[in-house]
């Protein structure tokens, strides 16, 4: 299985060795122009399925957490602080994502991934 999270984030090395990651998908919808866009990290790890989403707006930035157990369907939203913390496993991907990026280097590192992927497709 590809790592697409490690392929979308080059500079989160310690992605790379995550071997338990599953059900990676990132959502990407970025104007590079205007710097507006809007995020969303999907992915299972240790038994948690976790989604990281965010929106980066000219007056506000907007980010939250959601999880959900493995077997179950209801996803619940986890405060931001819990996720910085508390030393949960599940939430390593993520915290090593955002350590070294910020919102709009994220973003934009999924962007040109994304269009670097479409390119190779044409």
């Amino acid at each position: 299985m590809s790592n697409i999270l490690f392929k979308n984030f080059p500079r989160c090395f310690i992605l790379f060795d995550m071997k338990d990651l599953n059900n990676q998908k990132v959502n990407i919808n970025y104007n590079p122009i205007t710097r507006v866009g809007e995020i969303a990290i999907f992915y299972s790890y240790k038994g948690l399925y976790v989604i990281f989403h965010a929106k980066l707006n000219k007056l506000k930035n907007y980010q939250a957490v959601y999880t959900r157990l493995s077997g179950f369907e209801c996803m619940t939203q986890i405060e931001i602080s819990t996720v910085l913390d508390e030393n949960i496993p599940s939430f390593k991907p993520i915290l090593s994502i955002t350590r070294i990026y910020n919102l709009r280097t994220m973003m934009l590192s999924a962007y040109k991934y994304k269009n670097r992927k479409l390119k190779i497709i044409l």
